[in-house]
């Protein structure tokens, strides 16, 4: 077992702070900068230039390999408790929990998480009340930034969510999670907002071997069936922490439970999905995603491209057919419009383009993504049964996959592409800005400062502009879909 630690390969001088920092290359056989996956596991020395993404701790392999098996040990130990507790005494933690109040569900979670975030959609609030924080300035974001789900907000709102989150968590392994704890982190990895630390090697995230330290592997890492210790030890303590969190809440539940209950209302709301809870999970899978099953639908992907088919092409054929359908278009269409009271002509352009180009836009593209995911889903039938974890998916599949992938990045970054500039067009957020038509040919559209105060403010207090940036800068990312 190899005890020395990595030698450093240079130094880097940060201007903005005037400050060096010691920068590591990855291990031998990762990919240059270029490429996602390799910089999505370990950051090129060009990238450790900032001081924010410069290397916290540095171990060597021994200590990458106690600090991966205790965190694997934890996990093992957390999850066998919950499973063991829901199966004996399921019916009592769904009564309890139901039973409390808001505040005190509050307070029953902040006992359990102390560092748990107040509110949702916590990276985008970390950014705008403290400004560009990262783990230097502020350390102790670290877990919110890990967890970006766990809030106050939405496990007190609906107690249903803590249930399906315990269910979810417990029902799958850790391995099936790891897709979606990794995505959790890809902004904070790139900006620093999460404390990276360094190791030349890797951790197995699949199978018997789930958090053991290996050497790298080119081909694997790709597949993220391992994955370069800087990335892996941060999915490892996402689910420790998220584990330890779930079952101090459920100690906490049966406190003075003695005898051996039942679980039959437990599986009444497993057979139900969890689906009494309110909120946008029933149109919405990107917003509950952290409390469903973490499984791959295609049959699902299927059935939703086909309704938002029938949806884009149902609007179109009402805009031809039916007058008061098309003078209602009209007429929302025309609200929020900036053209309006400088220039007939731009305004009425933008009109017809609203009414008649991007309803045709909207059918050509959820053709395009019906006919592709009923393609993957031909290819997934044919080949499922060759598809075993730790092994390459067989070529037809992985196109298909890389043709459905590639499609949806092009559409989701030319949808955002000008998504925050639009925001002085929409009705929702036309009173926030002021309108100057003085200068001839540009129209410029700027806070109101004075009304609404500064755009920190504004974002806070308008939660649909945290889901807009969002979305803007997950679509700034390839692996963000």
């Amino acid at each position: 077992m190899d005890t020395k630690k990595p030698s450093p390969s240079g130094v880097t001088f940060d201007a903005r702070t005037s400050e060096l920092g010691v920068v590591y290359s990855p291990p031998p056989g990762v990919c240059d900068s270029e490429c996602v996956d390799c910089g999505s596991q370990y950051r090129s020395i060009q990238s450790q230039g900032a001081r924010q993404l410069v290397y916290g701790d540095v171990y060597s392999e021994a200590e990458a390999r106690e600090i991966c098996a205790l965190y694997a040990k934890d996990i093992r130990e957390d999850l066998e408790f919950l499973r063991s507790k829901i199966s004996s005494h399921g019916n009592t933690i769904i009564n309890r929990w139901k039973k409390k109040s808001r505040d005190k569900r509050s307070t029953d979670l902040q006992k359990a998480y102390p560092q748990i975030f107040p509110q949702q959609w916590t990276a985008p609030r970390i950014q705008y009340e403290h400004g560009n924080a990262t783990w230097r300035e502020r350390p102790e974001f670290h877990q919110a930034l890990l967890l970006p789900f766990l809030n106050l907000e939405v496990l007190t709102d609906d107690p249903f969510k803590l249930l399906s989150l315990l269910h979810y968590r417990t029902k799958f392994e850790p391995q099936d999670w790891v897709s979606f704890d990794l995505r959790q982190t890809t902004s904070s990895w790139e900006s620093g907002g999460v404390r990276v630390d360094f190791a030349d090697c890797c951790v197995v995230l699949h199978g018997a071997n789930y958090g053991k330290v290996v050497s790298w592997n080119t081909e694997q890492a790709h597949r993220w069936d391992i994955a370069g210790f800087p990335r892996g030890k941060l999915i490892l303590e996402a689910q420790q922490i998220l584990l330890q969190f779930l079952r101090k809440t459920v100690e906490q539940l049966l406190n003075g439970i003695d005898r051996e209950g039942s679980a039959d209302k437990w599986a009444e709301l497993e057979a139900s999905h969890f689906r009494r809870s309110v909120g946008s999970e029933s149109w919405s899978a990107f917003s509950n995603e952290a409390f469903s099953a973490p499984i791959f639908d295609v049959s699902r992907l299927v059935e939703s491209s086909q309704v938002r088919l029938a949806e884009a092409e149902d609007h179109l054929w009402l805009l031809q057919t039916d007058p008061e359908y098309f003078q209602d278009a009209i007429k929302n269409g025309s609200q929020g419009r900036i053209f309006k009271i400088n220039d007939p002509q731009p305004w009425n352009r933008s009109i017809a383009i609203n009414i008649w180009a991007e309803p045709l836009e909207r059918v050509f593209m959820w053709r395009s993504i019906a006919e592709e995911v009923e393609h993957l889903k031909v290819q997934y039938m044919a080949f499922r049964d060759q598809v075993h974890i730790g092994e390459r998916l067989p070529p037809k599949l992985e196109r298909a996959f890389g043709s459905l992938e590639l499609l949806l990045i092009n559409i989701l970054n030319r949808s955002t592409k000008h998504l925050l500039s639009l925001l002085p067009r929409m009705v929702a957020f036309h009173d926030l800005y002021c309108i100057d038509y003085s200068q001839p040919g540009d129209i410029i559209a700027s806070l109101r400062d004075k009304d609404h105060g500064n755009d920190q403010a504004i974002v806070l207090h308008r939660p649909i502009i945290l889901v807009f940036i969002a979305t803007w800068f997950g679509s700034r990312e390839p692996n963000g879909i």
